[in-house]
């Protein structure tokens, strides 16, 4: 017979610095507008990378890669910080998002002896989460 386990109960954090970073969290403008088109930028860049291109121009996307990924990790910060880890990763995109940042985070020490580049494409799976998650398309 298998268990049957309760569901996890949102619950506001009580003190003050959690509380104020799950109010951030729980935005409509920090999740659905301001990441959503953190992750729209993102996916450009990354399909901005062509053979042929030169040394300043694969820099950049390197650095804006770099920014991107500090993104992220900041947002999973947060969220693990207002939510608390049980909600956090009681919720499935907070799952994969958790994951998507840890790979990335990994992508970043790619050091050219192992092409950790195929890490950085997962990001492009989070277009998945908006186009899911948004009522309006």
């Amino acid at each position: 017979m298998t268990e049957v386990k309760a569901p996890v109960i949102e619950v506001a954090p009580t003190k003050p610095f959690r509380l104020m970073i799950y109010n951030l969290v729980r935005l409509k403008w920090f999740d659905q507008y301001f990441i959503t088109a953190i992750i729209v930028l993102n996916t450009i860049t990354m399909c901005m990378d062509y053979y042929g291109a030169s040394e300043e121009y694969l820099k950049a996307l390197d650095y804006a890669n770099l920014v991107f990924v500090i993104i992220f990790t900041i947002e999973a910060m947060l969220k693990l910080i207002g939510l608390g880890p049980t909600y956090y990763f009681y919720i499935d995109w907070n799952k994969f998002d958790f994951t998507v940042v840890i790979l990335s985070l990994i992508s970043l020490s790619d050091t050219g002896s192992f092409n950790l580049t195929a890490l950085r494409i997962i990001r492009v799976a989070r277009l998945l989460r908006m186009i899911k998650s948004s009522k309006e398309l």
